[in-house]
């Protein structure tokens, strides 16, 4: 059976002690390091997600498929039981991290996938200082001083231009695309909006909705995206135009409202909730 936790509790019964890393260099005084691998997977009703399956989602439990999901990590901390929080280094593997933000890709260009390769990640890695953790927290997304410039050139893995908007929206932090058994296609874009531009320029100097959720969980084996949740409260039955639920993080996105909910994110007239779209499998 899963054994599912939304918030710090019971849990683990007691500290977790991270592998082993570094020892304190004694000729330069460095601080001793451990490395960090957190694990992640996506899931749909319970199962791990694969292209070309057919899951029920929505109020209406609409038979749907799902071509793509990926998402950036960022900000990542370890947290211990006293509740403070230290910043995990990320790797830079020329790929998948680039120190910064890191890609989580669970599209494998098999049959009913899009948008993608046959290249999949499920894990953040990096090193921290040495000490016993607890817990996990990190921003969905890409930090602001990245997150506005130009996909064709940027390094890896902001080199996707399939999540990337244009300068004035920066990154998609989170794709999630799919249709319905009927064609109706739904998507779930976050990404910041109502950014501000200089005259002339295609310098972003801010944006007034950042939309980046920050995550907190217990640690544990594996950090789950629960991608149904997002549809729980919308009927995702296609309409006049053939479109199911889209949320692609505007003001003139009406399911954005629920979806963001879940997020624990404001939009337009929502209540924001403690997030639940994230979750710890063990």
């Amino acid at each position: 059976m899963r054994n599912r936790a939304l918030v710090f509790g019971s849990l683990l019964a007691a500290s977790l002690l991270f592998g082993c890393g570094d020892d304190e260099d004694s000729n330069n005084n460095a601080p001793a390091t451990q490395d960090v691998t957190l694990n992640f997977a996506a899931f749909v009703n319970g199962q791990p997600f694969e292209c070309g399956v057919s899951y029920t989602l929505g109020s209406a439990a609409t038979p749907v498929s799902i071509t793509d999901i990926k998402f950036y990590v960022s900000e990542v901390f370890l947290v211990d039981a006293d509740g403070n929080e230290t910043a995990v280094t990320l790797a830079n593997d020329g790929k998948w991290q680039n120190g910064v933000v890191a890609l989580l890709d669970f599209e494998d260009a098999s049959t009913g996938c899009d948008n993608g390769t046959t290249d999949t990640n499920s894990q953040v890695v990096g090193t921290v200082a040495q000490g016993e953790y607890v817990g996990v927290k990190f921003s969905l997304g890409v930090p602001f001083d990245q997150n506005h410039q130009d996909a064709a050139v940027a390094e890896a893995p902001l080199n996707l231009t399939s999540m990337f908007w244009n300068w004035q929206g920066g990154y998609k932090f989170l794709r999630i695309d799919g249709q319905t058994d009927t064609g109706g296609g739904f998507r779930v874009h976050l990404g910041s909006t109502m950014c501000q531009m200089e005259e002339d320029s295609t310098e972003v100097t801010g944006c007034m909705n950042p939309n980046r959720p920050v995550i907190e969980l217990p640690y544990g084996e594996t950090l789950a995206l629960n991608v149904d949740r997002f549809f729980e409260d919308e009927d995702m039955t296609p309409d006049g135009e053939n479109n199911s639920t889209i949320c692609m993080s505007g003001p003139d996105f009406a399911a954005c409202n629920s979806v963001f909910e879940k997020m624990n994110l404001s939009f337009g007239n929502n209540s924001p909730q403690a997030q639940v779209i994230f979750e710890v499998e063990e």
